[in-house]
Parts: structure tokens; sequence; C-alpha cells
């Protein structure tokens, strides 16, 4: 009898260790369960489309670009274009209709991603120019039978009962409707329209009566019904016409299709803005072509200038750093921009120690892999915060200090530091350097020492493209790899 019992204890145990495992695996899906329950739709949204809100998209980039490098500003004033973008960015994305063609077009567009916006054009050679450079651009050419001598008379015949009915422009039998224009034009419910052509400044020019009448139509007619903002100075309306990647935008819409107020404000700054950058377009095409890739990521800069925020902006999402020598310039910049973040740097270097400090580097404690803060090298710069030491940097872009005179504090240590960074990152990878002005002896020289020739990758204009491994990982230790390859 005896084993019998212990049997059945032990048949018992078991039951009772399964059903404990049991209620275990209940608790913890309850627990699972309650925990995705509490994340709201907008939670979810938000998981779903984080790939594409980060990441800057290349339309913006290439108007930033475009607009940094360009002295053509618009007509419009900085004031002016405030009204007109204030209204823009709580509507956005929106359907945005814009009488006229101009320098201007690519912002206005910008400003509005996510959205249509259309552009209305009297020069059909002008629409075939902005074509070939902006092809992302909706334009039609639009043709108008009025001229400005005739505006007396046209404003007394819009008095009239065939003018103030409100029909479709199309159907209007009121002479200041505008016809001819493609049918989406008057069937879509724009949300904002500005009138800023066509050209009115002499007698013979078609003059914008008619686009003004048929702006104040076209609101009128509305058929979504709410309001047009109508201004004087990609939402499709064929759901066919929509790719896949369109409609996922558009369920992404709150978190992905609403441009940043930090974009929209970089747009506009330099839209209105004739100081250009250091750089050329071509010297930016190829950093901003590695940070079109690498963003969001850590990115950063030796120098703060007028490029400064367009590089903060084109790595949306990510963090970029400056690093200047002129606190009263800080300041000045912190004033315009308070989202940059910039620290002042200290250097002891000048441009007529160079020769001298090309021959230090040389020695073994400026080949020694390590932290720049503890290094023995006399060309580590030390000083900055701990946190830009410690960051595995992406992108290291060298623009700064100043170095065109002999007590000028030179880019030696700069050009050093970046490379040590590099090469002691800290998550293995490779770190993309710049150096510009490679033009000048001390940045052509210090590159090729301390970045390395076989570590170089291109060289455009002024501008010079290093990748450079992590020290710290890979087959090699730190102590077998070669300073430069």
């Amino acid at each position: 009898m005896r084993p019998k019992a212990n049997q059945s204890h032990k048949l018992k145990l078991l039951l009772v260790c399964l059903l404990a495992t049991l209620i275990l695996i209940f608790i913890l899906r309850s627990t699972l369960t309650s925990s995705r329950s509490r994340q709201t739709p907008e939670d979810r949204r938000s998981e779903r489309c984080s790939g594409a809100c980060n990441k800057l998209p290349r339309s913006l980039a290439q108007a930033l670009i475009h607009y940094s490098t360009s002295v053509i500003i618009p007509q419009q004033t900085l004031k002016e274009i405030a009204v007109s973008s204030s209204i823009l960015s709580k509507k956005s994305p929106c359907n945005f209709l814009v009488f006229g063609l101009g320098h201007d077009s690519l912002m206005w567009s910008s400003l509005n991603y996510g959205g249509r916006t259309v552009f209305l054009e009297e020069d059909e050679a002008w629409i075939k120019q902005i074509k070939r450079r902006f092809p992302m651009l909706e334009s039609y050419h639009v043709t108008y039978d009025s001229k400005v001598n005739q505006a007396d008379n046209l404003i007394e015949v819009g008095k009239g009962p065939e003018c103030t009915a409100i029909v479709d422009p199309r159907y209007s039998m009121c002479q200041l409707a505008l016809k001819g224009l493609p049918a989406d034009i008057y069937e879509t419910s724009w949300d904002l329209i500005m009138v800023d052509a066509p050209t009115g400044y002499y007698d013979e020019a078609p003059g914008r009566m008619t686009a003004i009448y048929t702006a104040g139509m076209m609101a009128r007619n509305r058929k979504q019904g709410g309001e047009t903002d109508v201004l004087r100075s990609t939402l499709t309306s064929s759901r066919s016409r929509q790719t896949p990647e369109d409609r996922r935008s558009e369920r992404c819409s709150g978190a992905c299709n609403k441009l940043p107020r930090s974009l929209a404000q970089a747009l506009i700054h330099y839209s209105t803005s004739v100081i250009i950058p250091q750089q050329t377009l071509k010297e930016i095409a190829v950093s901003s072509s590695i940070l079109s890739k690498k963003s969001p990521c850590n990115f950063l800069v030796f120098g703060l200038g007028h490029d400064s925020l367009m590089w903060s902006s084109l790595n949306y999402g990510g963090r970029t750093v400056f690093l200047e020598e002129d606190e009263a310039w800080i300041k000045q910049i912190k004033r315009r921009f308070p989202m940059l973040e910039s620290y002042h740097v200290t250097y002891d270097s000048k441009v007529n120690q160079a020769d001298n400090l090309i021959e230090v580097g040389k020695g073994p404690e400026c080949t020694a892999i390590g932290d720049p803060r503890y290094s023995m090298c006399q060309l580590a710069l030390k000083g900055l915060p701990a946190d830009i030491y410690e960051t595995s940097w992406d992108l290291i872009m060298v623009d700064a200090p100043t170095g065109y005179y002999d007590e000028a504090p030179g880019r030696m240590t700069a050009i050093y530091t970046a490379g040590m960074m590099a090469r002691n990152r800290k998550q293995g990878g490779e770190t993309d350097v710049f150096v510009h002005d490679v033009n000048r002896e001390i940045e052509n020289k210090f590159s090729k020492a301390f970045l390395c020739e076989g570590y170089m990758k291109k060289q455009e204009g002024r501008l010079r493209h290093f990748v450079i491994p992590s020290y710290r990982v890979g087959s090699q230790s730190e102590s077998d790899r070669l300073f430069c390859p």
C-alpha cells in the first residue's frame, strides 16, 4: 500500500505544478495584452510610421540645399512670407493653389510637404526651365485675355449679376472668370490660394484682375464646405493616381506629413537670405549625399556658420553639434536659432606652428589610439564637454577654426582630433570625415597625415572626404593596426 500512496502523492504534485504553470502563463499573457491595450491608436500609428518620420525626405533636402546656396530671393519680404507660412503651417498638408511660378515655388511646395501644391504660370518657356531643375513641382500653363489698361472697365463689369452669381468659373458668364485650366483645378477644394501672378506692372500686361476674381469664386464654390484662405502677394484629387507610398504617407499624415517647425524655419531663412555658405553646391553635395544615407545620425561640425541651420535640418531627427571658437558669434546665432546645439572651444595652436606640429604628430604619443582627453599628444584637443568625446560620431566635418593668417589657430588640432575620435569610436563601424579648404597647405598636409591618404574616398573642389574605421573592434587589435593603412 505504501508505494501506491507515494505514487498518488507524486501525481497530485505534478497536477499542482501543471496548474501553477498554466496560471503563470495566463498572468503573463494578460499583462502583455494590457500593456498593448494601454497604447493609444496614435502610439501604434507612430510605431508604424517611425521609419518614415525621422528621415528627411529627399525633396526637402533638395530645397534646403538649393536655397542655402542661392543668392536669388523671392519678391515677397520675410514679413510677407511669414503671414502666408503661418496659415500654411496650421493647414498643411493641404491643397494649395498658387498663381505664379517663381524662385519661391520650391519653398511653398516644401512648406506644404505631404500636401498638393499647384502653380499656374503664364510663361511656357519659364515652366519648362523650372521643370528641368525641379521636376517634382506641379505646374500648368494659363492664358490670360485681360490687360492692365482694361482694369477700370472690368471692375464695373464685375458688379453685374453674371459676376456675383456663385458658380464654377468654367460655366460662369462673367468676363472675369478664368477658363481653360485643367478640370481638376476647378474641381479641387483648395485650402489656400495665393495670387502672385500674372505680370501686372505695365499697361499691356495681363494684370491680376481675372486671377483675383477666379480665386474668390473658387473659394465660394468650394464643395467640401469650410473656408479658403486667399492670399495676394502630395494630396491628390484622384485616388487612382496615388502610389502605395502615397497612401502609406496618408495613413501616417499626423506624424510624417506635417513639416516640422524647425525645417519650415530653415527653408524660409535660406529662401529669403542672400548670404551663402563658403562651400560650393558641388562640395555640399558630397557631404549631403553621405548624410542622406546615414541620417538621422550623430554629426559633429567644427565651425558655426551660415550653413549650420542647413546641416542641422538635413540631419533632421539626428543630433548635430557645432564647435565654435568665437563666443560672441555663438551668442548671436543662438538668439536667431536657439535650436542649434553649439559649444565654445579654445584652440592653443597657431598657424605659424604647423610645421613643428606635423613633426610632433609622428611621435608614438600621437599615433597611440585613445580618448583625446587623456592623450599625451600636443595635437589632441581637450576641454570639450565630456559628451563630445563619448559620443560615437557618424559624420565629422572640419570647417573651422580660422586658418588663413599666421596668428590664427589653424585646423591642425581639429583635424587630428577628428581622426582620433573616428578611430576611438566605441560602437565600431566607420566615421565619414570631411575637411574643407584643402587647397590651403595646412588642411592639405594635415588631412593626408592624420586622416590618411589610404582612407581618402573623394575630393571635390576644396572638400576632401575620408572614411575612417574604428580601431576598437575587428580582426586587428589597437596595437596591431597601423595608424595609416
